[in-house]
């Protein structure tokens, strides 16, 4: 197997189970012929073909046991660090990026490794070496269309689109059927006000079947609708399809609910809602919300408040609360003046 990783290798898994991150126990391998290279290689090679099934699969203990036998008689091996990357990738984003660190470090001419790396800073929101890493990634394949979708939205999520916009211009020129091209496009447009632009190529990309789903539900993202409009029956007739998928459920009944929350068709919204958290697979875990509960009671104790009795500062000099959208700044207010000496003075 080649160490330069082919596009198929460079996408991520799906959610499921995370990966238990400990060193498995495994049976002792037969040992190549010493000095026997090739046969060494041979044998790498294999366990991670074998590790790459199982990561699609979702199989995700399995693979990264067999990543770390072959770390373990080839240490440093960069596409099982590769392979490791991706499979804590969502799970364990800090992990993934030491992984996918290592892998660039073994082989540092991989424009995919750096790819990930690049995606793998996204996660952990360190926007500045995930755009340096996406770039070099560019440098190294100026046509990998992957980098450019993914340095696309990153500059999209820094507030960048107007930089976004001709990465996937010339994404599109390279590949026009490019699942992620269209939707990024219109992403772009649309963090520049661009609506109309946005939803034209999101209908483009439904005329085409070209991620329906995803194009569905980033489409009702580009208006608020006052009346039913031709794309809901869409949305609801792609639904009745047997076949459909998970991931795909879960952006129809998402972009469903959106029209009919707008139409304030609540019943039927919230019906949509909860239809695509049940198709998203998210369960979750009461016994470890417990925990987390008990364990903050055990922490904020009558006595652990009464020592700071006394904490705080008497002046009266306003504060103000300063964060990004989104970030809790309101909350942090409204928790504040709760207390009987603080005024919030709203936003």
């Amino acid at each position: 197997m080649n160490n330069r990783l082919p596009p198929a290798w460079s996408k991520h898994i799906k959610p499921g189970p995370a990966p238990k991150a400990k060193v498995p126990i495994v049976k002792p391998l037969a040992s190549p012929q010493k000095g026997n290279a090739q046969s060494r290689t041979q044998a790498d090679d294999a366990l991670l073909k074998q590790a790459y099934a199982f990561q699609q699969a979702k199989r995700l203990d399995e693979a990264q046991d067999l990543c770390l036998r072959v770390l373990a008689r080839t240490p440093n091996h960069p596409l099982a660090l590769y392979i490791l990357g991706t499979v804590y990738l969502g799970y364990d984003d800090e992990r993934a990026l030491r992984y996918f660190a290592r892998a660039v470090g073994e082989e540092p001419k991989n424009p995919y490794y750096h790819l990930s790396l690049g995606e793998a800073y996204v996660k952990v929101s360190e926007y500045s070496p995930a755009i340096r890493h996406m770039q070099y990634a560019l440098e190294l394949q100026p046509g990998l269309i992957e980098a450019l979708c993914a340095l696309g939205r990153t500059y999209t999520a820094f507030d960048k689109p107007d930089m976004a916009l001709p990465l996937y211009e010339k994404a599109l020129k390279i590949n026009r059927d490019h699942p992620k091209v269209r939707a990024g496009l219109a992403g772009a447009l649309s963090g520049l006000g661009r609506m109309d632009e946005a939803a034209d190529y999101l209908k483009e990309a439904i005329d085409r079947r070209i991620g329906v789903p995803a194009a569905y539900n980033d489409l009702v993202q580009t208006r608020k609708f006052t009346e039913e409009p031709e794309e809901l029956q869409s949305i609801l007739r792609e639904l009745g399809n047997p076949k459909l998928g998970s991931e795909a459920a879960q952006q129809l009944h998402l972009a469903a609910g959106k029209v009919l929350n707008d139409l304030k068709r609540y019943n039927e919204a919230f019906d949509h809602f909860n239809r695509a958290k049940q198709a998203a697979g998210y369960k979750f875990d009461i016994d470890l919300y417990r925990r987390w509960i008990d364990s903050m009671i055990d922490t904020f104790t009558p006595d652990f408040l009464a020592t700071r009795a006394g904490y705080g500062n008497p002046s009266e000099v306003p504060v103000f609360v300063v964060g990004m959208p989104r970030s809790g700044t309101t909350l942090t207010e409204q928790i504040c003046a709760s207390h009987p000496d603080v005024h919030g003075a709203g936003e």
